[in-house]
């Protein structure tokens, strides 16, 4: 008799514990869908962060075209083409030398009270800047084909000294405090 109680007890104890393997794993398969439920709730809130941070730069963009004053006259004399000639006069950056010279075509044409600049490395179109009309000197920064991961900023100011006078400055920053300033001279073809 005292061998059948120990068999028996031999039973419930493995029947107990297979039962709690089951519950173990069980349990953790739910552990691990709850893990991948909170990270997918995770990368949509990161999406939703995105779009908002995106729709408020959109918004903070159309504010400041409201603020253009409209009474200000448009410059045609700035329409056309002209031949740029960019000498770099400071840089930081490796691959860049004081000196260097390089040359564009830029068209420039206004949609409303924007001015946008298509630059153009032969017949090749580089990239365009824009930027509001507010008078002079006018701003303008770039809109590129390249990634945004390379996170480098281009800001152009563009000064009209005299009649078909106009010269300027480019500035190129890029991540690790890397800046390159060119100075620009126009001369308006045709």
């Amino acid at each position: 008799m005292k061998l059948m109680y120990v068999l028996l007890a031999g039973c419930l104890i493995l029947t107990s514990s297979c039962s709690i393997r089951e519950r173990e794993q069980a349990l953790e398969k739910r552990a691990d869908e709850l893990n991948q439920k909170e990270q997918q709730l995770l990368l949509k809130e990161k999406q939703l962060q995105l779009k908002e941070e995106e729709l408020l730069a959109q918004q903070q963009l159309i504010d400041s075209t409201l603020r253009i004053d409209s009474t200000i006259p448009l410059d045609s004399s700035l329409i056309g083409s002209w031949a740029v000639k960019m000498r770099c006069t400071e840089t930081n950056c490796p691959g860049s030398a004081i000196g260097d010279v390089k040359n564009e075509t830029w068209e420039v044409t206004y949609q409303d009270r924007n001015l946008i600049v298509k630059a153009f490395d032969g017949k090749k179109l580089v990239r365009i800047y824009s930027g509001y009309y507010q008078g002079t000197p006018v701003q303008l920064t770039t809109h590129t084909e390249e990634s945004p991961s390379q996170n480098t900023n281009m800001i152009v100011t563009i000064q009209k000294r005299a009649n078909n006078v106009v010269e300027g400055r480019r500035e190129i920053i890029r991540p690790g405090e890397c800046k390159i300033i060119y100075e620009l001279e126009f001369k308006k073809l045709g």
